[in-house]
């Protein structure tokens, strides 16, 4: 799902750039007559006396941001470094009215919405071309205010549910490609944020957010199982599922596929240890997945404890050591037997033999 992100983003990151900055421009355009009109002078006073300006103060201050924008928008603005400054300026006190915004209203159901175009923001001001001050507020508002807001009960309502996958697809994509570590700090705050307000939809019972946030994660999952150019990494996880471990059931299957099967002995680790983070906090539904897929439980142990799959004694002893706790967490749920139609015998075998390796 991210290599079609990274095909269809591939314009956005090199040769279309310019409509990244239109689409992020002409929305800060949109607020900025708004944070314009907040002030009867239009000089950036950006204290709360400011938004107190009058119905026609505003239409008027309206008008005369427009006109400012066409002329910048026909190139007919003169000072280029000038006009771009002053741009800049207006932005900011964008920035100011969504950290009012924010402080103001931090459960209002908008609050989710403007995570991703925040984060566009930030992903331009960020670029060679942008502007550090801009790109510095937007980081601090990001990481220090927006993610750190209580979803309301409303959680991702006002999301359609296709849109509420692109913007999880977009703040993931950020998360697992940006090569600034700014962005990509702030995308993962970011994803981890929209998941935490879609969690309420599960209970709610909105099926359709609730279908776009798993497939989501689990897309999360099988990128960093296959692909070579993702930044995302266990850390990324572990903080993902310490806030909604109600994601942990869905992404075992995934998880338990790539302790044998994923593309390098490194990759194969890291889906042991993700695997053991997701047996230990999404505990309340890991038995009923595991019990619901005995084969693939049984194949998936027995390749696990192959010293064929890991090379290095510490790995080795890892896979083991999860055999074990997949066989703690299965018998009290299937019967001292162990789940019908799985080797037990076989597996407790391997482990043994793996772990005894191991220790060798």
């Amino acid at each position: 799902d991210l290599e079609e992100e990274e095909e269809e983003g591939s314009e956005a990151e090199e040769g279309s750039e310019e409509s990244e900055v239109e689409a992020a421009s002409s929305s800060d355009e949109e607020v900025d007559a708004e944070a314009g009109a907040a002030s009867p002078s239009g000089q950036g006073n950006d204290s709360d006396d400011g938004l107190g300006a009058t119905d026609a103060e505003m239409f008027r201050m309206d008008a005369k941001l427009a006109a400012y924008f066409a002329t910048i928008k026909n190139g007919k603005g003169g000072n280029a470094k000038a006009a771009a400054e002053q741009l800049d300026q207006f932005k900011l006190r964008v920035v100011t009215l969504l950290e009012y915004f924010l402080k103001r209203s931090p459960a209002s159901p908008l609050v989710p919405t403007a995570a991703v175009p925040m984060l566009n923001a930030l992903a331009v001001a960020a670029k060679p071309s942008g502007s550090q001050v801009l790109s510095q507020r937007l980081a601090g508002l990001i990481n220090s205010k927006l993610v750190k807001t209580k979803p309301g009960a409303a959680g991702v309502s006002a999301f359609e549910p296709e849109d509420l996958a692109a913007a999880l697809k977009r703040s993931l994509y950020l998360a697992s490609r940006s090569a600034d570590p700014v962005v990509e700090s702030a995308a993962r705050a970011v994803y981890t944020f929209l998941q935490r307000a879609a969690a309420g939809q599960h209970s709610a019972g909105d099926g359709a957010r609730a279908v776009a946030a798993l497939e989501s994660a689990q897309a999360a999952a099988r990128d960093v199982l296959a692909s070579r150019r993702t930044r995302l990494d266990r850390a990324f996880f572990a903080n993902l599922l310490g806030r909604v471990p109600t994601l942990a059931p869905h992404l075992l299957p995934g998880l338990l596929r790539g302790c044998s099967g994923a593309r390098s002995e490194f990759v194969r680790a890291e889906a042991v240890a993700l695997t053991q983070l997701a047996l230990r906090t999404g505990q309340a539904g890991v038995a009923g997945v595991l019990g619901d897929r005995v084969a693939d439980v049984q194949a998936l142990l027995l390749s696990a404890c192959d010293r064929g799959v890991f090379a290095k004694p510490a790995r080795q002893a890892e896979a083991a050591r999860l055999a074990a706790r997949m066989a703690a967490t299965l018998l009290p749920v299937q019967g001292r037997a162990g789940p019908a139609g799985l080797d037990w015998g076989a597996v407790r075998a391997a482990a043994g033999a793996a772990a005894a390796a191991a220790a060798a």
